[in-house]
């Protein structure tokens, strides 16, 4: 493998899953991401899911997300778009299409919401969000192991 596959792209998309248990699916991802990243737009895809993993690290909450809290567009357009993607599903160049279509979506919703707000229940509702669409993307592989 790691003659046909870069040494990150390995790491990647052996990270969190037991590769033994399905080597189809582990060269079906390894394949999928080595296209990705040489894809034209991946700076973008690349910003915007490490900027969900440095922020959140490993404080995911396992609370659900209310809309309720939300206090901008940027937050809701994120929320409905993510609620579109099932990340469970074993089409993994839809969920690329998908996720590349979310990515401008986290971009603005950095650039206009303020993550840690002085409100408890906001803050990890906006947590609760962006660990949402973090297992989306971590459903191909870690991202945060390709350099770029």
């Amino acid at each position: 493998m790691a003659d046909k596959y870069k040494h990150d792209v390995l790491e990647a998309c052996l990270s969190g899953k037991d590769v033994l248990a399905d080597l189809k699916d582990f060269i079906k991802r390894l394949d999928l991401v080595s296209e990705i990243i040489i894809s034209k737009n991946y700076s973008q895809f690349h910003e915007a899911i490490n900027r969900i993993i440095r922020l959140i690290k490993n404080d995911s909450l396992n609370a659900a997300v209310n809309s309720e809290l939300f206090n901008s567009e940027a937050e809701h357009n994120l929320w409905n778009q993510s609620k579109l993607i099932n990340e469970n599903e074993a089409d993994y160049v839809k969920l690329k299409e998908q996720l590349f279509l979310i990515t401008p979506l986290i971009a603005d919703f950095f650039d206009k919401v303020l993550v840690m707000d002085k409100d408890e229940a906001v803050k990890n509702n906006r947590i609760t969000l962006l660990s949402s669409i973090k297992s989306k993307f971590e459903r191909i592989a870690d991202f945060s192991k390709i350099v770029f």
